[in-house]
């Protein structure tokens, strides 16, 4: 188990970077930046992972980033519909990849 804590602040939007967002609302951190469109703070909950991190702390700006994370982190756990709609649709392929995803054993959002 690894004593080490990984802590982010992610409060922000990409005001300086609408061109990357769409020109649309979005936090920096969610901002697509590698392949399949893995996102900043994808790569950076993996980045920690496979440096043997195990916890996270996610800083947000609000309640309302705190329930984006969320459902970003679990997309199936935090939206049951969604995966109901997958079930229906025989998307069973792309529900464990989204179930694989794992970043991280444990992130706490505040």
């Amino acid at each position: 188990m690894s004593s080490y804590l990984l802590i982010v602040a992610a409060g922000g939007y990409a005001t300086r970077a609408l061109p990357l967002t769409g020109y649309g609302a979005k936090m920096k951190s969610l901002i697509n930046v590698g392949d399949g469109g893995v996102t900043v703070i994808e790569e950076i909950l993996r980045e920690a992972r496979d440096s043997g991190i195990e916890h996270g702390v996610i800083i947000t700006s609000s309640e309302e980033n705190v329930s984006v994370f969320r459902r970003y982190l679990d997309p199936l756990g935090e939206d049951p519909a969604f995966a109901a709609y997958l079930k229906l649709r025989g998307k069973d392929v792309e529900a464990q990849m989204i179930a694989d995803r794992a970043m991280l054993d444990r992130v706490d959002l505040v």
